[in-house]
Order: structure tokens, then C-alpha cells, then sequence
């Protein structure tokens, strides 16, 4: 009985209408493959490996469509738990993480795996500590769920404007990552892609919400995971003869390390604390793979690690995903599908640099180069690489700057594959960065609505207009971000670690305090997010200024390794010495611990009329 009843709750075609929309992608790659075979020019088949899967998301979410705020802000609770897991997997890193993490494990070899371990260890804090509990509460926002539990107005907007800040770092980390990949590829200005990625982002989220959101991450996460896996498979069975390239690619190891060695790439010592991070810009291939703490420093390596962590776990966009599960035992599911998920992309990417490195040292084997080999001149077309010196000079491999978000595309090209998959490998990316900004976009218009405008009249109910004001909010802050992300500098992988560090500094003490510490108050989650957000916000403006002294000086983005312990101190301290929290807190702290029964969120929304109607009795 409840097998069928769980059946009837979640959506009834979600896999078949995905199943087609993979079938659709994978038929569309093979048809432009042989396209090209028949003399298909690069130019039409690019524009339509990249340009056809956007579109595609844009029509899955304008097919979400919803009228009820509980379609928009939690799908109606009917998200299985297999496609909640893959659209977490994805968003939680973003084009920016993805394509950062595959070219430093490129570029600078196994230290690059901090990014990796710290998304998959905040999915371990998630799952044990945070995920169930948020589903069982049933909270359509972060700040909704600690001002509910609180009983504070005051601590649900501060968390509202706090968490703001860290979504706008890394929803411009998206943008800035997506609206400069699009335009390098394409051949087109930002002026002309600037709107155009605005539309598609209103488009996939202002009719369907939350339910447009999971079903297109679902569809851009499926793009990401086949454009990842194909050159990857192809490559795997022409050097291994199997297909499963992250348990075979170890035999290349040795033969990539005595390469490395002869041209000369060689590890250097590091500070403790010292976190080189390879930049927006092109860099030469210098580290071996296998050099560990070559450039991130013995204790940097698990503060970073911690501070990617805590903002995966706190994330908003990632916890208002769990309360559209269909329950709290769904919910556990989805968790252990991004689990996987995750663990998958953390055991590719090393295989993909390996096989990486060990086609393009393979070329200077014998020696430096007289000319470009052809897959290098096609990387300098796509703005993923260049050559330094003089043109006439010999090329060897010190000469070559690789672009590290680019590096995906380096396999198809010099494994000399079909030029569909060069272009598919890069609408991945792609998709991924989407998937990452739409996430971020409807996080902030929600939080806008539920928590700021209407965040002292609502409650725990959804206000009337509250759906409207979100489906306008959605249209002013997709543009506005676009280009206001077209116009900045920054490198987007210090803009996505420098928010995660921000929410984890802010708020993930007191989410796990306020589940698993009844004795924490409303002046104890105040006192914790305040001095979380300040710190980490100061710490950062103070490092970037150069003011801070060279003891405190460590690299920013290992701001939430710092900001966790703040923050979990102050809310300790300002606990312990207010007052004992009231007995309906710990009641109801008691009851989110437990899996069964009623959504609390949805019985308080059911029970506000009638209360109503005895409060206007009384």
C-alpha cells in the first residue's frame, strides 16, 4: 500500500520525458558526427551542438509550468529521488567548479582534488545532519526554516540578506564563467549573448519554478555526464581496450610520470597555508601529476577542503531542493543519488587529465615541435590555449599556455576525434553553468519573496502574491546579473570559493546547532550568523585591501575554514548565557528528528484558517 502510494506522489513521466531527452541528445551527436563525415561545415555543426540543448532546456521549463506556490516553491513535493540527486550533483558545482576542477587536475595534477572532496564531504554533512530534518520541517527557504524555528522574524530576514550575498558571488561566478565560454565559442560579442542567456534562464524558470528548475538541471546534468563520459569511453578503450576509464587509467600513471620527468615538470615546496589556485588566464603545463602539496600547502589542503564543506552543506539552493522530495525518507534517497553523482564526476575528471597529459606529452616525445600540431592550432582558434614566443621558434611544451577552463576539450582534439564532440564537450560545460546560475537565480528570487518582502506577514504559509512577486523577481534578476557579470574581471573560481566560504561561514553552525543542540536561542542564531557573516566578510574585504597582517594573511578563499568555528562559538556563547528556549522550540525539535508524520510546514499552513477563524471567535 504505501509502495503505491509513494508511486502516485512523485511525478508519473519525469523519466520517460528525460529518457527521450537523452535519446534526442545522443541522436542529435550522432547525426552531426556523420554530418561531418558528408562535409558538414564546423561552424553549422557548432551552433547546433551548442545552441539546441539551451534551447531544449528552455522549452522543458517552460513545459513545467504551475499555478499553485507549492509547484513553484517546492514542486509540489514530488521530485524522486534519482533526479533531485542528479540536479544537486551538478549545481552544487556549477560550470565554474566542473570546469575549474578538470583543468587544475590538468594543469597542476592531484592537488586540485580539495575542490572534489570538499563537495563530496559537504554531501556526507548534508546528508547526516541537515537534509532530513529540513524535509521533515518543510520549509520552502533556509531562512523561513531557522525563523520558524527560532520564532524570530529578525533571525529569518538576517539570514535572508546574509545568504543573499553569498548566492550574488556565486551566481556571478555562473554567469561570468557561461556568458565568456558561449561567446569565445560561438564567435559571437557578449553584447549579442548577454540577452539571449538572460531569456533562456527567465524562460527555464519563471512559469514552472522549482519544478521547471529540477526537471531542466535534471536535462542540463544528463548533458554535462554524456558530454564528460563520451570522449572519455572513446579514449579509454584506445589506450586500455575497456571502457570504465576511472579504474583503468592507473596503468598510464607510471608511463605519464617518466614523461613528465624527461620534459622537465617538477613539484616545488610550499607554505603551510599556501593555496596557488590556477587562474582565469592560460598557464603552462609545470607540475607533475602526482607532485602532492605542489601548490597547495599541507594545511591549506583540508582548510580549503573544510571551507568548501561548509557553504556545499549550508547551500540554499541545495537545502530548498530537499523539501521537494515526496518525504523525509525520499529525501535521504536524493542525498545518496548526489552522493553517487559526485563521486562519479570526482572519479572521472582525474581520468580525463591523466589521459589529458598523456596525449599532449606524447607529442613532444621527440623532441620540440617545427609547427602546431593540428589539435593546438584548434585550441588557439577557441581562445582554450596559445603559444607564446616568436612564431618561427621551435614549440616545445613550456611554450604552450593552457586555458584552464577549456581543458574538457583537450581529449576529442588531440585524440583526433570528430569535431561534434569537441563542441559537445564544451556545450556541456555549458549546460552545467546553467544548471548552476538558474539554481542561484531562483534561490535569491525566493528568498526575496518568502523571507524579505513578505518574511514578517507570512509565517510559516506562503502570503497571497507571494508567487507573483517571486515570477517577477526571476525576470529582474536573470538580466540584471547577466550583465552585470558580462562587465566584471574577477576569476570565477575565486568568486564560487569565495561565497561558499561566506554561507558556510554564516550559516552552517547554526543550521546544524538549531537540529542538534536544543539549547540554542534566537540571541544564539543571531549572535552566530551576525558574527559569521562578519567575519568571513571582513576577513575577505581586509585581504583583498592588503590590510591584514602577514600572521593572519592566509588566502581568502579558506575564509570558511575560519568563519565555521566563529561563528558555532558566538551562537555557544550567546546561548548559554540568554535564556533556555521555550518549550514549543524544543518540541519542535523533537518532532523534526522524527521521520514520520506530517510535513510540520504543510500542517501549519493547513491549520492557519481555522486558527484564524478561533483567534477572531475569541
Amino acid at each position: 500500500m504505501s509502495l503505491r502510494t509513494h508511486r502516485a506522489l512523485t511525478h508519473p513521466r519525469i523519466g520517460t520525458f528525460l529518457a527521450i531527452y537523452t535519446s534526442a541528445i545522443v541522436a542529435l551527436l550522432v547525426l552531426l558526427v556523420i554530418l561531418e563525415q558528408l562535409g558538414t561545415g564546423e561552424a553549422r555543426i557548432r551552433n547546433v551542438i551548442i545552441i539546441a540543448p539551451i534551447g531544449l532546456f528552455a522549452i522543458i521549463g517552460l513545459l513545467a509550468y504551475t499555478r499553485s506556490s507549492r509547484g513553484f516553491f517546492v514542486a509540489e513535493r514530488r521530485v524522486p529521488a534519482f533526479f533531485g540527486g542528479l540536479a544537486s550533483a551538478v549545481t552544487m558545482f556549477g560550470g565554474t567548479g566542473l570546469a575549474a576542477l578538470s583543468g587544475m587536475l590538468f594543469l597542476v595534477g592531484q592537488d586540485a582534488l580539495a575542490i572534489g572532496l570538499g563537495v563530496l564531504l559537504g554531501v556526507m554533512v548534508l546528508a547526516m545532519l541537515l537534509a532530513p530534518f529540513f524535509r521533515k520541517h518543510g520549509a520552502f527557504t533556509v531562512p523561513e526554516y531557522l525563523g520558524h524555528r527560532f520564532e524570530s522574524p529578525i533571525v529569518r530576514l538576517l539570514t535572508g540578506l546574509v545568504l543573499m550575498v553569498g548566492l550574488a558571488a556565486l551566481l556571478l561566478a555562473e554567469l561570468r564563467f557561461g556568458l565568456h565560454l558561449a561567446a569565445a565559442t560561438l564567435g559571437q560579442p557578449l553584447g549579442l549573448v548577454v540577452p539571449a542567456a538572460a531569456l533562456l534562464l527567465v524562460a527555464s524558470l519563471v512559469l514552472g519554478g522549482m519544478r521547471g528548475l529540477t526537471w531542466s538541471n535534471s536535462a542540463q546534468a544528463i548533458a554535462f555526464l554524456l558530454a564528460m563520459m563520451a570522449p572519455l569511453v572513446i579514449v579509454s578503450l584506445q589506450f586500455t581496450n575497456l571502457p570504465i576509464a576511472p579504474f583503468t587509467y592507473g596503468g598510464l600513471l607510471e608511463k605519464v610520470a617518466r614523461q613528465e620527468v624527461v620534459l622537465g615538470l617538477a613539484s616545488r615546496p610550499t607554505a603551510l597555508f599556501e593555496v596557488s589556485l590556477v587562474g582565469a588566464h592560460a598557464v603552462p603545463l609545470e607540475r607533475p601529476y602526482l607532485g602532492a602539496f605542489a601548490n597547495i600547502g599541507l594545511l591549506g589542503y583540508p582548510f580549503l577542503v573544510i571551507s568548501i564543506m561548509g557553504g556545499i552543506a549550508a547551500l540554499p539552493s541545495v537545502l530548498a531542493r530537499m523539501s521537494a522530495a515526496t518525504s523525509v525518507a525520499e529525501s535521504r534517497r536524493t542525498t545518496g543519488w548526489t552522493a553517487a553523482i559526485v563521486a562519479l564526476i570526482v572519479l572521472s575528471l582525474p581520468a580525463y587529465a591523466v589521459f589529458s597529459r598523456r596525449l599532449v606529452l606524447g607529442e613532444f616525445a621527440a623532441g620540440p615541435l617545427a609547427a602546431p600540431p593540428l589539435w593546438l592550432a584548434q585550441l588557439e582558434e577557441l581562445s582554450l590555449a596559445h603559444v607564446n614566443g616568436g612564431a618561427g621558434a621551435p614549440i616545445d611544451l613550456a611554450r604552450i599556455a593552457f586555458s584552464r577552463d577549456g581543458t574538457l576539450a583537450i581529449i576529442p582534439l588531440a585524440a583526433g576525434m570528430p569535431v561534434a564532440l569537441v563542441y559537445f564537450a564544451i556545450s556541456g560545460l555549458l549546460a552545467a553553468a546553467f544548471a548552476g546560475a538558474s539554481a542561484r537565480i531562483l534561490a535569491i528570487a525566493n528568498i526575496l519573496t518568502q523571507d524579505v518582502i513578505f518574511g514578517f506577514s507570512s509565517g510559516a504559509r506562503s502570503a497571497p502574491g507571494s508567487l507573483a512577486v517571486a515570477r517577477v523577481l526571476v525576470c529582474l534578476i536573470a538580466p540584471f546579473a547577466a550583465y552585470f557579470a558580462a562587465g566584471i574581471t574577477a576569476d570565477p573560481l575565486r568568486l564560487f570559493l569565495l561565497g561558499l566560504g561566506f554561507i558556510g561561514s554564516a550559516t552552517l553552525a547554526p543550521l546544524v546547532m538549531s537540529i542538534w543542540w536544543k539549547r540554542i536561542n534566537t540571541l544564539g542564531a543571531i549572535a552566530g550568523i551576525g558574527a559569521g557573516a562578519l567575519f568571513a566578510g571582513g576577513y575577505i574585504v581586509l585581504g583583498e585591501s592588503g590590510a591584514l597582517p602577514p600572521p593572519l594573511s592566509l588566502d581568502l578563499v579558506l575564509v570558511g575554514a575560519l568563519g565555521i568555528p566563529v561563528s558555532a562559538g558566538f551562537a555557544a556563547l550567546a546561548s548559554l548565557l540568554g535564556a533556555k528556549p521555550g518549550l514549543k522550540a524544543r518540541d519542535l525539535v523533537l518532532e523534526m528528528r522524527l521521520p514520520s508524520g506530517e510535513t510540520i510546514r504543510d500542517r501549519e499552513e493547513r491549520l492557519a484558517p481555522s486558527r484564524r477563524r478561533s483567534g477572531r471567535a475569541t
